[in-house]
């Protein structure tokens, strides 16, 4: 296996060529290999979790049911003048 790309998972595992994971384990004939080339003068990417955008698009694929009317108002940038009315009344009453 020739090694091109090492990244270091949130796991401590080794993402290798972004597809083949290695377990932290003593003998195992990857990690050996991924040692051999660290030793080499390599260095593992460190791990980057996702950005809190990468998170939120991530939520809101999985929650593909339809908005409420006034909540695609908000996203069209257009809001009802009952809806703004009703907005305009909560703010008096804060």
């Amino acid at each position: 296996m020739n090694i091109s790309t090492v990244e270091i998972l949130k796991s401590g595992e080794y993402l290798v060529n972004k597809g083949l994971s290695s377990q932290m384990t003593a003998h195992g004939r990857h990690l050996v290999m991924v040692n051999k080339w660290i030793d080499a003068g390599n260095v593992p990417d460190p791990f980057i979790g996702p950005t809190d955008m990468e998170l939120w698009k991530e939520k809101m694929a999985r929650s593909d049911g339809p908005l409420p009317r006034w909540a695609e108002d908000l996203v069209d940038g257009t809001i009802s003048s009952q809806t703004q009315k009703l907005a305009d009344d909560k703010k008096l009453l804060r």
